[in-house]
């Protein structure tokens, strides 16, 4: 029968799964920066459309009670 994942982790010392745990923390930080990213760009693209148009574009966040906080892009 296959082993999990948390007996695997279990079974190995505590450095190599503390290594192994900083390494897939870096590797997911480096996936989500590059979404990030990719949004932001996408975000710039069609801001500066919006603009060319005589637009503008603003970020509205609204929190669970009700608050809103606006911000220009």
């Amino acid at each position: 029968m296959a082993r999990t994942l948390e007996q695997i982790l279990e079974s190995e010392k505590p450095e190599v799964v503390s290594k192994a745990k900083e390494l897939a923390s870096a590797a997911l930080l480096n996936i989500n920066l590059g979404e990030v990213r990719a949004l932001l760009e996408k975000l710039s693209s069609l801001k500066r459309y919006i603009e060319a148009a005589g637009g503008r574009v603003r970020l509205d966040i609204e929190l669970p009670n009700g608050q809103h906080h606006e911000f220009p892009l």
